[in-house]
């Protein structure tokens, strides 16, 4: 009796035994899976910080804003306008100051009246818009970046990085830049580009020029430039000689995809 006992203990140990052995491989597993998430590069990082110093989702959280441009190249008046479009860029509507009005929707262009010879309308009505939109728009799809370190830009140091897109990406995506930000406040400070609008991205890359933001200001706790210059620009020098152009900001405000501004005329014609 005491034998069949003690057999049975046996058993039960071994049972007992086999039954953990059986868990510990899954408590193994459970600890394989627990993974750290990847740590954001250098370069992302920077991206990261832009977009938060410019409030990006305050930004995104309103479906549209306006504002007038004036912008002046060399000595000559080159555009007095306002421009209304979506925060997410998927609409744009630049009203001249003569009268003419082009219609950016989603990958086609529209003027009104038909009748105006505007040669670059279609640059107009991306470009500044662009320029405007920057901060917001550094996380779009088919950005490509790489990390350029620390940059010296007028007597001052600003973390650099390369934008350049993926092909197929936009109206231009062989246009690429090269983006300066404040090391302390984060905000974009500078943007040196290349326009491939009409030209080879050889052609291109002979003059390239940057962008200068100065006097920043807020509405509704988002940060915007009011006041823009523009300068020739070379990697080995970064940004040399005098302004070449300038531009200011002004009457900004928040509206509606309902405005009355994104109703296009039905006499707009479609332009390439």
């Amino acid at each position: 009796m005491k034998n069949i006992q003690l057999f049975g203990l046996l058993i039960v140990v071994c049972l007992a035994c086999n039954s953990t052995s059986k868990k510990e491989p899954q408590k193994a597993s459970e600890n394989v899976e627990a993974t750290e998430p990847k740590p954001a590069s250098k370069v992302q990082q920077l991206v990261n910080n832009i977009q938060h110093s410019h409030n990006v989702d305050a930004f995104k959280n309103h479906e549209a804003i306006q504002f007038n441009l004036k912008l002046q190249w060399g000595q000559e008046k080159h555009l007095d306008a306002k421009i209304s479009m979506t925060t997410n860029s998927s609409k744009v509507v630049l009203e001249t100051s003569e009268g003419v009005s082009v219609y950016y929707d989603q990958g086609q262009f529209y003027q009104f009246p038909s009748s105006t010879n505007y040669t670059s309308a279609r640059f107009d009505v991306l470009t500044w818009s662009y320029f405007f939109a920057m901060p917001f728009k550094l996380d779009d799809e088919g950005t490509q970046w790489q990390n350029l370190g620390v940059k010296s830009l007028q007597d001052k140091t600003y973390n650099s990085a390369k934008l350049s897109f993926e092909p197929q990406t936009g109206d231009a995506p062989d246009d690429w830049y090269v983006i300066y930000a404040n090391p302390k406040t984060h905000l974009l400070k500078a943007a040196a580009y290349i326009v491939t609008h009409n030209k080879n991205i050889q052609k291109a890359e002979e003059t390239p020029h940057a962008i200068v933001y100065n006097s920043y200001f807020s509405l509704d706790k988002v940060p915007f430039a009011s006041q823009w210059k523009f300068y020739n620009w070379s990697s080995e020098k970064g940004i040399y000689g005098a302004p070449i152009g300038k531009a200011n900001i002004r009457n900004l405000k928040f509206i509606s995809t309902s405005h009355p501004v994104f109703n296009r005329p039905e006499q707009a014609k479609q332009i390439n």
